[in-house]
């Protein structure tokens, strides 16, 4: 698609339909059961250049950028047999049209000689970028009328020409004007009337002055701001949440990349190219089966595999845009170092984990983005990125994550740790440096001539359990973790801490009070470690072997109690969820406890779900299952604030937090308590 003011001209643009014509050998190059093919665009001559006031990307020429070999945008279009879709997808170019064309009383019908003097008699100057379906032109016509006008006066609008040569047709122009016409929501390009004379097929559109999310991303030499990337990540979000769950027939969009989406003049984003758009799943059916079509490095694995298509395969695209608007990479790239050519199976070993995520996000930023957006961003690609269709979130759910994120001010490059893994990356720290502390000498970092925090690294003595390969650790390897609260500065082992290394960090906790801090030392772990509420007897006798003084505040071993319960702490600026019963998910399942801190909307998620204590590991981060919540339900009341020992689903260590302290000077805000219809036992 191209709608825009930037001439976006790419050799394979969009999804390239297989058509039912003869192939000539240089059109399509056969890798085992995959082709890929090639379009050269045939709308203006191959040395017409574009006008650099009306293209962002200058005159470079459509035949080079064409044989580019990034892997940018190759189509996904396997050989598949005709029993495998439901929907034929192949059809000529200009078939009869029957009763195919359902015409919105909204559109506006134009001439083919309108558009023509609209757009200058589709003149190269004029041209803003080609594609599969054809060629994108700039025009101007009046502002409620078909009537052209004189260019720069009335309503500027792109008008998209059907190449017959091209890889789309006419099924694909009947689907832009069938979905577009009938649907209006702000994140969806306007679709503002038709063409269709003889074997003439023209669209014509809102013009989108900013171009594509495409070229501001991979083509321009300033990078998008990271508070521009959020609010484009919600504007599209927006849009397919509309097509999925509020549109009056649900729409899969299945081409959702970033070259479909355009930009007005603020940034708002626009999803665009409905020509691969299907109704979705009707009755009791969970999926639509056709030919899988769309771009590799963005079509969802069960979706090129199988053919079905759902919903949840568009939330798959959707979490490889977020992750290249994170990184600044192309969904896939060859000119990258092996290992890196397709960008999710990059970063997902990254996504989950504080300390590597850092090293995901687009350099070009230096550390202009917030920390928790960029965090919380990250997990969200995780989650919508799961292979699992089922365990990936709804797109409202997508935008209610992403509402908060453009407005976060928690700038990274003002952060000691970032600022500490910078200095990591380019070797400024001392080799002599013990214990296998990271001591920083950049004097930015250094407060009254001593480091601002020591980090802990791979080869340190206390080095973190998240370096190990296993994915498994369990209760014996306790007294080698470091127990985290929010990230951060790290104290040194003391003889009261039973094995325990412990981080803190003020900047990330401002709002701790000042008895919470002065804890938060070695020799007062006991007030911390008060794991009794959560944990069964004979795990608390181990925590009790590894620090005498371990102190129990309340709770009973009732291992056989059932809590059919959910309740919703809200705590200062955290919100927690504490849930049992029912809603108790099987060890292992990530994916289910991921889904269920997401329906509960709190940062953090404690789930009894069995009687042991083990730590685990998955692409989303780390989840810690302390044991049974046991005494800890009935305790939480208005008038006692239990403490806790809870696990943190968004992918830190191990987050501690205490919530009754001395003289009562944390208490808990506000809880919700919502009792469940039915009483399980676990």
């Amino acid at each position: 698609m191209g709608l825009d003011s930037d001439a976006v001209k790419v050799g394979i643009w969009g999804v390239e339909k297989p058509k039912m014509r003869k192939k000539k050998d240089d059109d399509a190059v056969e890798t085992g059961c995959w082709f890929k093919f090639r379009f050269l665009g045939k709308c203006m001559p191959s040395g017409s250049k574009v006008d650099s006031s009306i293209s962002g990307s200058g005159t470079q020429d459509v035949e080079s950028k064409s044989t580019n070999d990034t892997g940018e945008d190759q189509p996904v279009a396997p050989v598949v047999s005709s029993s495998t879709t439901s929907n034929e997808e192949s059809t000529p170019s200009t078939p009869k049209m029957g009763e195919e064309l359902k015409i919105s009383s909204q559109l506006r019908k134009f001439a083919f000689n309108e558009l023509k003097s609209a757009t200058r008699n589709f003149r190269p100057e004029s041209l803003l970028g080609e594609g599969g379906f054809g060629c994108v032109f700039k025009g101007w016509v009046n502002d409620c009328g078909t009537t052209p006008v004189r260019p720069g006066t009335g309503l500027t609008v792109a008008v998209k020409t059907l190449n017959h040569d091209g890889l789309q047709g006419h099924k694909e122009w009947l689907a832009e004007v069938n979905f577009l016409g009938d649907l209006i929501h702000p994140n969806l390009v306007k679709l503002i009337g038709y063409c269709i004379e003889d074997d003439q097929r023209l669209l014509v559109y809102e013009f989108m002055p900013r171009g594509s999310l495409e070229n501001h991303l991979f083509r321009r030499s300033l990078p998008l701001p990271w508070s521009t990337r959020m609010k484009i990540a919600l504007g599209a979000a927006e849009g397919l949440a509309f097509l999925h769950e509020e549109a009056e027939r649900p729409v899969i969009y299945r081409d959702f990349k970033t070259s479909n989406i355009l930009l007005d003049a603020d940034y708002n984003a626009k999803l665009s190219d409905f020509g691969l758009a299907k109704d979705g799943p009707e009755g009791d059916k969970t999926h639509v089966s056709t030919r899988v079509m769309g771009t590799y490095g963005y079509a969802a694995p069960e979706y090129v595999m199988t053919g079905h298509l759902t919903s949840k395969s568009d939330v798959y695209s959707f979490g490889v845009v977020l992750l290249e608007m994170l990184t600044g990479r192309r969904s896939m790239d060859k000119n990258r170092p092996n290992g890196e050519h397709n960008l999710v199976e990059w970063a997902r070993p990254c996504l989950g984990e504080r300390r590597r995520f850092y090293r995901l996000i687009d350099p070009r930023l230096e550390g202009r983005f917030s920390i928790k957006g960029a965090h919380k961003a990250a997990q969200l690609a995780s989650c919508c990125l799961y292979r699992d269709p089922k365990s990936r979130p709804l797109m409202s759910e997508v935008v209610e994550i992403l509402k908060p994120l453009s407005d976060l001010k928690d700038m990274a490059c003002s952060s000691p740790h970032f600022q500490a893994l910078q200095a990591e990356r380019t070797g400024r720290f001392n080799p002599n440096s013990r214990n296998g502390s990271l001591k920083l000498q950049s004097e930015g970092l250094l407060k009254n001539g001593q480091p601002t925090r020591s980090l802990s690294i791979p080869n340190g003595p206390h080095v973190s359990p998240y370096h190990r390969t296993t994915s498994f650790w369990e209760a014996e390897d306790f007294q080698n973790m470091g127990l985290d609260v929010n990230g951060g500065l790290r104290f040194q082992k003391g003889k009261d801490v039973g094995g325990f290394a412990f981080w803190y960090s003020d900047m990330r906790a401002p709002d701790l009070p000042p008895k919470f801090k002065s804890m938060l030392v070695p020799g007062k772990i006991q007030h911390i470690i008060c794991t009794g509420n959560l944990c069964i007897k004979e795990v608390h006798d181990y925590l009790k072997s590894l620090c005498p003084s371990l102190h129990i505040t309340r709770g009973e071993y009732d291992e056989d109690a059932r809590y059919p319960e959910t309740k919703t702490l809200t705590i200062g600026q955290f919100k927690l969820g504490l849930c049992h019963g029912h809603q108790v998910v099987p060890w292992g399942d990530l994916d289910s406890l991921a889904m269920l801190q997401r329906q509960l909307d709190v940062d953090i998620l404690v789930s009894g779900h069995t009687h042991q204590f083990k730590a685990y590991k998955h692409e989303g981060g780390v989840v810690i299952n302390p044991g049974s919540a046991t005494g800890a339900y009935s305790s939480i009341t208005y008038d006692v604030n239990p403490s806790f020992v809870l696990m943190d689903i968004d992918g830190l260590r191990v987050v501690v937090y205490v919530y009754e302290l001395i003289d009562g000077e944390v208490k808990v805000d506000k809880i919700d308590f919502k009792k469940t219809a039915t009483t399980a036992t676990h």
